[in-house]
Parts: C-alpha cells; structure tokens; sequence
C-alpha cells in the first residue's frame, strides 16, 4: 500500500480478506491479492506447513490497537482483547522476560524504518499457566511520506510442538526455570502451594525457622503462617504467569512470635504458586538507620543558619539550602543554573588552582578559606567556607559540599577592634600622663613613653619589677601603694590618691594617682592600669596660693584689729566718756546700751582677727592651738567642746600646722552651721608608723557621707589635707553625729619624718 494513501470503510473489509488469505492460503494466493508486490514474500515466506493454529492480523499505530483479527490473536492465548489491554505493558506482558529483549528491539528496527519485516521465535504465556512457543513475523503494511510506519500486519504460528518435541524436553525445562528461580533468590523459606493456598511442601529452612514439622504444615493454609503488613486476612491474589509479586510481612512462629520477612509469590504450571521468605530483620533496621541518618542529615542541610551548596566535580551547584538562597537573595533556580565560582567576588577570591585541589583525585579533600561572596543586590557579603568533596571509588566523579557562614560581623567587629587598639595605642603612646600595666603580684608590664620621658628610666629597666622595687615610689608611699592595689583586689573599682614618686636621679615629684582593674571576658581580674600625672608644679603653685590667701588673711585680720578694731575702741570710749555726763534720762539708757554694742563689736572684730590671722598658730604648736579653737568654741558659740592629744612632739612645720588647724576650724564650723551640735571633741594622735590623726567628731545632725555630696567646705578640707600628703575622710557612725578624720606623716620644719612614743595629754578649756 503506497505512503499516505486515505482509508475508506472498503479498506478494512479488504484488510479481513488480506489476513484470511494470509491464514489459509499458498505464498502465490497473497502474491495475487490486489496485484501484490513481491514485498509481501517475507510474510508468505514465512508460513510453516503442518502448523494448526495461525493467526495473521492488522495493528494501527496510531490508534494502539488491532484492527483485523483481534479477537483471534487474544483467543490463542486463552485472553480476550480487553484482558490483553488491561494489563501493565500490553502484550509485552505475556512475553516470557528471556524474549522480551528481542521482541522490542525488532519492533524498534521495524518502527525506525531500518528494516521491512522481523521474525521472531519467542514464548508466550497463556491464560491457563502453559507456555506456547510461536513464531511470530511481522512487517509494515502502510508508512507515511516521512517513513514512519502507520500500520503492520503480521503472522503468529504456534510452533510448541516444535520446540519441546516430547513431554520429559518439556519437564526438563520447567526444572531448569524452577531451580533457576530457586537459585537467583536469596532465600531462608520455601513454600510450595495450591491454587487454594494450602501448603503442598516447605523447605527446612522454612520449618526451622517457623518451628513446625513437615507434617505439621502439610495441608494448612499459608496464612496458618505468613501474614502480610497489610493485616488483610483475606487469601493472596494469584499472580499472573511470569508475574513476581514481592510483599513485606510476617512469619507466625508456632510459639506465636513474629518475624519480619520479605515474600515472593510465582505461579507455577498447574495452578502451582511458589513462594519463597527472606529474614529481613538486619535489613529493616539498616533500613531505619539509614532512614535516620537521611532524615538527620536532610534536617542538618535544610535547617542549617550557615549557607549550604552541593556541587559536582565541574564544579556546578546541583542542590542548596534555605540559608543560602536567602543569604544572597537567588531563588533555587538561580542558583543552581551557577557553578561555585559564579558566587565569588571578582577580588576577594581564591586561586584558580584552589577548586583543582579540591576534585582532583591528590587533591586535598577539605579546605577552608575566607572569601567574599555576591549578593543578588550587589552587597558583599563576607564568610567562612569549609569546602569538602567526596569522590567515589575510582576518583570518576562524586560530589562536594561547601559551607558559607557569615562573618560580616566579626569582621567589622575585628575591624573596629583593630582600629580602637589602633586609638588607644595612640592615645597611650602620646599620652602626656604616666600609664602602666601591672599584673596581679604588683609586676610592670608595660609603660608608656610618658613614664619613661618624666622618671628617667627606661622601659627595659621597669618592666618585671614590681612598683615598689623599681623606684618609681618614695619609700614612705609604698604601704600607701599596696594598700590602694590591695583595696583593687577587694573590689573596688577605682583608687585615687595624691603620692609621691620618685625620678631616677632622686627628684621628688607629686604625682596624682588613678588605679584600676582590667578584667577577662569572665570579669575575673587580670590586673591593673595605673595612670599618674605630674602634680608637682601645680602643687608648688597651689602652695603658693594658699599662702597668699593666708597672708591676705593675716591682713585683713591686722587691719580688723588695728584699724577697725581700734575705731570700736575710740567709739566705745566716746560714748562712756557721753554715758557719763548724761544724767539719769532715757538718752543716758540709750548710750549705755550703745557702749554694750560696741564693746561686743570689739569681741567679734577681735575673734574673727584672731581666726585670720595664722599668728595664733605661727606663735604656738599645733596642740596649743587646737585648745585655743576649743575654748574659742566654748566661750563664743556656748558649746561643750574637748580636745584631746596625744601627741608629745612638736609639729614644727608651719605649713603642716596651718592646713591642720583650718581642717579643724572648717569642721567645727561646717558641723555649727549645718549639723547643731551639743558636743564637739577634737583628738589628735600618733601611730607607730610615723603618721598621725587629726579626727574632728561632733554628736550633730548626719548627712549623706556618699562621694559626690560633699559641700565646698569638704572639697576645701580635702584639698587642704592633699597639700600635706594626707588621708582625708568623712564619716557617719551608726550611731549618730558625723567624724572628720586626716592622717597625716610627722614631718619636721624641713619635711623629713619624725616618731615620737606616745604620752597622752587633755587639755580643757
């Protein structure tokens, strides 16, 4: 039939008569009908003499199915067309597996227009469970103008008797399949059934694992001891010819355990149906391991903050996790369209060579490398990536895995680390204060070249000593120094002092001293920094003021006494001299009572001038003038006031004695103005270690005691007690009142120390 030729309902009647005649007749009667061509030889060719049963027929490509003699074809087998039709490959599914190759490759050859006819020898299951050997031939009946076949007709023979001549060839053969079978399965059961599942025969290996006898089993149902996971009590189907049929299930022990095992069903000639068990307990529970470490790693992958990609050996993205796609704003689609490099910053980025380190076989298999990656907006984004590749066995192919963390974040915060070590290293090295680093024995660290620049040594010559042993301290501040590095230790977050230091060539310096601690990322102390600043100018001047203020004092107090002082006295003595030569009247009243005025003018004009002026103090020791300042209090302001001393040396030095004297006055001034006080004691006492104490304690109203509160009568007092190297403190006892106190060194008239035994002396006014 020519290519694109249309078809009309004569046709298919024409197509019956071509198959009929196919069927019944010689080669020369095909040959005739419709003034055929010698191409239809391969198929008259094909017709074997003595052969019964025959079917030719007629299948349409393009509508799947048989067009002339259908029914015929099924019926060979014992089928209908629709049961042929309903089953998984169609025809191919009585197709005995060991033929099925060569069936589909002629068809293929056939289809593909490499050749006009196939003939085939192949075995086909029947309905009834028999095998028929058949010779089957078949060629293209119509192709369309491209070549593609439209239709075929072919010719199926029977050829069984043929094949399997006697009935021992066709035993023998059933034999060999069965034992094949029995080979190729890996097995520990063997059951043998009817078609109504009662067993005919078991294995040993079957009975030892169940725990019967052959007896025992002989006759009962297979469900007696093989239960699917279904929990269906119902009977197995039977499967179809050639079909296997795998189900998981159960052995049911004779003691009523249960095993797990894998079923395989095959039906045998003669409604047989084999059915072999395998123990698949090892292999369920390597099943759930390996379904657990799946799912592990699926959700360490999948659930991972870090960026995730798996690549191939050409370096391609074949899968990414969540992390990632977000991390630089590609869709899954994107990214793995990209190979790794793609993902990389043109300048931040690792060596061509690095990737062939990783995929080839020498290769190292793990790497880590810090570098940029693009984002999808065009922002840099910096990470971590720990690349790992895992070849296979002959190093052909395999898959790698790399890891993207980000660590933007630690790198500006490195960055910024860098750049504030950067400033304080700076601001230490051209700092004009003193700065050192000391650990927790008291041991130089480090020095600034401050220190080295105002004490005249070297780093090298302080580092590894402690502070008292370098020589930076004088010797009488070093209990003073250990007791602020001391108070450190205890807690306190911050000591501040006024001391002395001394320069390597023995100069005195004033210095004004900060200490703190440094502290671990547990807050543990590690050490300490001590900060000085050179005082000592400021200081000389600072002396130089307060005795300017002092002698501004003194004159102020001179002109009190000898000017206003002696102005109250001529007054005074004008209006007795008037009292006098009035008589008895109310002017006379009048100027008596003025003469009393004047005369405690003069008291007040008389006592302010002796607070003024340090003659009170330049012409008495520091006791006696404290015993003056307590009787000036009992006589002026009418309150009970004490002093004590303990002190039998005297304190020469006139500055000393000064500030000491205004600590006092200033503290019993402040404690009258503010605090009420019915009683004041002044105490004054030596310590062996060549200090002693000036405490002022009055039984007034407290107030906060707290840094920071302290009026400028406590700023002035402090500042008085730094002039003269001493410990000032103010304190509220639980009891009541409030307690000035200043320790201060026994010094002589040329500042040098000086100790004296103690002998107590109380003086009262």
């Amino acid at each position: 039939m020519s290519a694109g030729r249309s078809r009309d309902e004569g046709d298919q009647t024409d197509d019956q008569t071509l198959v009929h005649r196919l069927e019944r007749r010689s080669p020369y009667d095909v040959r005739s009908y419709r003034n055929t061509t010698p191409e239809t030889e391969p198929l008259s060719n094909a017709w074997i003499d003595g052969i019964e049963k025959r079917v030719a027929y007629i299948y349409d490509i393009k509508k799947q199915r048989l067009t002339a003699n259908g029914i015929a074809l099924a019926g060979l087998y014992g089928y209908t067309p629709e049961e042929i039709s309903s089953m998984p490959e169609g025809w191919d599914t009585v197709v005995h597996p060991d033929d099925l190759e060569r069936v589909r490759a002629g068809r293929e050859s056939l289809l593909s227009g490499q050749t006009d006819s196939v003939s085939v020898q192949m075995r086909v299951a029947c309905k009834d469970g028999r095998w028929e050997w058949i010779q089957h031939d078949w060629r293209a009946l119509e192709r369309d103008a491209s070549g593609a076949m439209i239709r075929s007709i072919g010719l199926v023979q029977v050829i069984t008797s043929l094949a399997l001549s006697t009935q021992a060839l066709r035993n023998e053969a059933s034999l060999n399949a069965l034992c094949r079978t029995l080979v190729e399965e890996w097995v520990d059961g063997i059951f043998l059934v009817d078609e109504d599942w009662h067993i005919l025969f078991a294995n040993q290996g079957a009975l030892d694992a169940l725990g019967y006898t052959q007896a025992e089993l002989h006759g009962r149902s297979i469900l007696h001891v093989i239960s699917t996971e279904t929990g269906r009590k119902k009977e197995f189907s039977l499967p179809k010819p050639c079909q296997k049929v795998t189900l998981r299930g159960s052995h049911i022990l004779k003691d009523g355990g249960r095993q797990k095992v894998e079923i395989v069903l095959r039906r045998l000639p003669g409604e047989r149906v084999l059915i072999t068990t395998r123990d698949i307990r090892e292999q369920l529970a390597a099943e759930e391991y390996t379904r657990r470490q799946a799912a592990y790693y699926r959700g360490l992958f999948e659930n991972n903050p870090s960026g995730v990609a798996v690549f191939d050996t050409h370096l391609q993205i074949t899968k990414v996790n969540s992390a990632l796609r977000r991390m630089l704003g590609y869709t899954d689609k994107q990214l793995v369209q990209m190979r790794i490099p793609d993902l990389l910053d043109s300048v931040n980025r690792p060596a061509d060579d690095f990737w062939k380190q990783i995929v080839e076989p020498q290769g190292k298999p793990q790497k880590d490398i810090e570098i940029t990656l693009k984002r999808r907006e065009g922002k840099n984004l910096y990470v971590h990536a720990a690349v790992t590749f895992l070849p296979d066995t002959v190093h052909e192919s395999g898959q790698g895995i790399i890891i993207f963390t980000d660590i933007s974040a630690r790198r500006q915060a490195e960055q910024e680390l860098k750049r504030q070590s950067q400033l304080n290293d700076t601001l230490v090295r051209e700092s004009a204060a003193m700065i050192g680093m000391v650990d927790l024995e008291g041991r130089i660290l480090k020095v600034n070249p401050a220190v080295e620049k105002i004490s005249g040594y070297s780093a090298k010559e302080l580092v590894g000593k402690t502070v008292w042993e370098s020589g930076l301290v004088d010797p009488e501040e070093i209990p003073r120094a250990k007791e602020r590095l001391k108070k450190l230790h205890e807690g306190a977050p911050r000591v501040t002092a006024i001391s002395r230091g001394r320069t390597k060539s023995g100069d005195l310096r004033i210095i004004q001293v900060h200490n703190t601690t440094t502290r671990n990322a547990d807050q543990q102390i590690e050490g300490f920094i001590i900060t000085a600043i050179d005082i000592t100018e400021q200081q000389r001047l600072q002396h130089h003021l307060m005795e300017a203020i002092e002698q501004e004092q003194a004159r102020i107090g001179h002109d009190l006494h000898d000017g206003v002082g002696q102005l109250l006295t001529g007054i005074g003595s004008l209006v007795e001299m008037l009292q006098m030569r009035l008589k008895e009247t109310t002017e006379q009243t009048e100027a008596r009572r003025i003469h009393e005025l004047v005369q405690q003018a003069i008291q007040q004009v008389r006592q302010l001038s002796r607070n003024m002026s340090p003659a009170a103090i330049q012409h008495r020791d520091l006791a006696a003038s404290l015993h003056l300042l307590a009787d000036t209090v009992v006589t002026q302001f009418r309150r009970e006031c004490e002093f004590v001393s303990g002190l039998s040396v005297k304190i020469d030095d006139p500055t000393q004695s000064t500030h000491l004297f205004r600590i006092a006055q200033e503290a019993i001034n402040n404690a009258i103005r503010h605090g009420n006080p019915q009683k004041i004691l002044i105490n004054l006492q030596q310590e062996d270690t060549g200090h002693a104490v000036l405490e002022v304690f009055n039984d007034g109203r407290a107030f906060d005691c707290q840094p920071g509160f302290e009026g400028i009568g406590l700023r002035v007092m402090n500042y008085r007690a730094t002039l003269i190297h001493a410990d000032f403190s103010v304190n509220c006892p639980p009891k009541g009142g409030v307690k000035v106190t200043c320790k201060f060194p026994l010094l002589n008239g040329e500042g040098s120390p000086q100790a004296t035994p103690k002998n107590k002396q109380k003086y009262k006014p």
